[in-house]
């Protein structure tokens, strides 16, 4: 083999080095990214459930609180 040949090897050779190096350090990022994203999500569905166990009932309540005048009124009608 020639000097330029074996030169050639080597730089690519190293290229493919950097490269798996590279995507080495992309793949680290994307498994930390993930990990945050699932901590995140995790996160998120729990505040969305303490809303929702918290919500639904004051809803149900103001409309009783709405609608209990009706009601009143209804009962009223009937009775009379």
């Amino acid at each position: 083999m020639s000097e330029d040949q074996v030169a050639l090897l080597r730089e690519i050779r190293d290229n493919q080095r950097e490269a798996l190096a590279m995507q080495r350090e992309a793949l680290a990022t994307q498994r930390e990214q993930s990990t945050a994203y699932k901590t995140h999500i995790e996160r998120w569905t729990r505040l969305t459930r303490l809303i929702t166990r918290l919500l639904i009932p004051l809803l149900l309540l103001a409309m009783l609180a709405i609608a209990w005048p009706y009601f009143r009124y209804l009962w009223w009608w009937i009775s009379q």
